[in-house]
């Protein structure tokens, strides 16, 4: 088969690897589509950060079609569309005891931490991590679902203060959010400086701002920041505690590798929490398939399919210019 492999920041080669065999417990996925994260390129532009053990196929964000199964496995699966929930979790630690699995002592990742993932022709995984959907055409947004639904689950403790959200960084993980929150009955809002993303969030009824400063203060029971690194934009995350209520909260969704700031005193004065959301927990894999299904036609809209030779060149075009991209899924042609 044909794979992608990850060996250091910009050495990403295209190589010929076996097709591997699945042990017991695992499904073999012929992959149909795998989505291209901002991790992914941030890690081929300057990585290895969450990258580690190299070298591996990345990819993340994948799905496909069972066409073999391991021992212990039901032949029924054969056959399966499935979408691939990455995270793996020990199941013994007191993280995952206390259902806080994303902690988990010895965390793994398909396609990011410790495992070979979707940028490849075939893949291996766990077979309750293939997650059987009917949506063939949008499995690359599993995982990106699911970290919206851990949005979704940790937001609620707040829904007493009104259900308005503010939500800064209109990528494909802030879109997504913003979408399951509006599916949700949540009133969304949306800050991102680049246009195409606000048309698009608006096209689905959500009122956008292009800078933080248009943004109303204090009219938020809380505010998603999806934002995190960005080359282009200036960090907002200092600035956000002014558009929460008080009692409300900032989630951290975006991942920032340098510094930030921020002012305490204000987040104390308003008792306003600061809550991070580290990938997702086995709580929202339950409620994946429902809410892919109810979100299938703009997720079809967001996915721009490239084909699967052309990886790097697209890894290069996103970070130079994210104006033209939502959700990039590499995609076999045969498949």
């Amino acid at each position: 088969m044909k794979a992608w492999r990850y060996y250091d920041r910009r050495k990403l080669h295209l190589e010929e690897a076996p097709i591997p065999v699945p042990k017991a417990g695992e499904v073999l996925i012929k992959v149909t589509s795998c989505g291209i994260c901002q991790t992914d390129v941030d890690e081929f532009m300057g990585g290895p950060k969450l990258f580690n053990k190299l070298p591996f196929i990345p990819g993340h964000e994948f799905g496909g079609i069972i066409v073999d199964v391991g021992p212990g496995v039901t032949k029924e699966k054969i056959g399966k569309i499935v979408t691939v929930a990455p995270l793996i979790s020990c199941g013994q630690c007191k993280f995952c005891k206390a259902e806080r699995q994303s902690l988990c002592d010895q965390l793994g990742y398909y396609g990011m931490i410790g495992y070979d993932g979707g940028f490849a022709e075939y893949a291996v995984v766990k077979a309750e991590n293939a997650i059987e959907v009917n949506t063939p055409e949008i499995v690359h947004f599993g995982e990106i679902l699911l970290v919206a639904l851990r949005v979704l689950h940790l937001i609620e403790r707040y829904s007493y203060w009104g259900k308005r959200a503010l939500i800064t960084g209109g990528g494909p993980v802030g879109l997504v959010i913003a979408l399951l929150l509006k599916h949700h009955g949540w009133e969304v809002e949306l800050c991102e400086i680049r246009n195409r993303r606000r048309q698009f969030a608006n096209s689905f009824g959500i009122k956008t701002y292009s800078i933080i400063n248009e943004v109303p203060e204090h009219n938020y029971t809380v505010v998603i920041d999806c934002t995190g690194e960005d080359p282009v934009i200036p960090h907002t995350f200092g600035e956000q505690v002014n558009k929460v209520t008080k009692g409300g909260a900032i989630i951290l969704v975006g991942v920032y590798f340098s510094e930030i700031s921020f002012t305490p005193l204000s987040h104390l004065s308003g008792e306003i929490e600061i809550v991070p959301s580290f990938l997702y927990t086995l709580k929202e894999i339950p409620a994946l398939r429902e809410s892919m299904h109810a979100l299938a036609e703009p997720l079809k809209k967001m996915t721009q399919r490239i084909p699967f030779e052309n990886l790097v060149n697209t890894l290069l075009e996103i970070e130079m210019n994210k104006d033209n991209f939502f959700k990039v899924a590499l995609y076999n042609a045969d498949h």
